[in-house]
């Protein structure tokens, strides 16, 4: 991820990466880091709008830069 997270704040990022979110893509149940990682790769229906939705309901925003 590039920054230093030092030693207590890579296990929280995983944890966060890990955490399951409410929603279903293709029967696979979806975590915060899946739908980053779609987003990222832009894969198919992983738009800006829709990562934001999924996003939003693990309560974290993903915003343009």
């Amino acid at each position: 991820m590039g920054a230093d997270l030092g030693e207590r704040g890579q296990p929280r990022l995983e944890h966060i990466l890990a955490s399951p979110i409410d929603s279903h893509s293709g029967g696979e149940k979806l975590t915060v880091g899946g739908v980053l990682m779609r987003f990222e790769n832009k894969e198919e229906l992983f738009e800006l709008k829709f990562a934001q939705e999924h996003l939003a309901l693990a309560g974290l925003s993903l915003k343009k830069a």
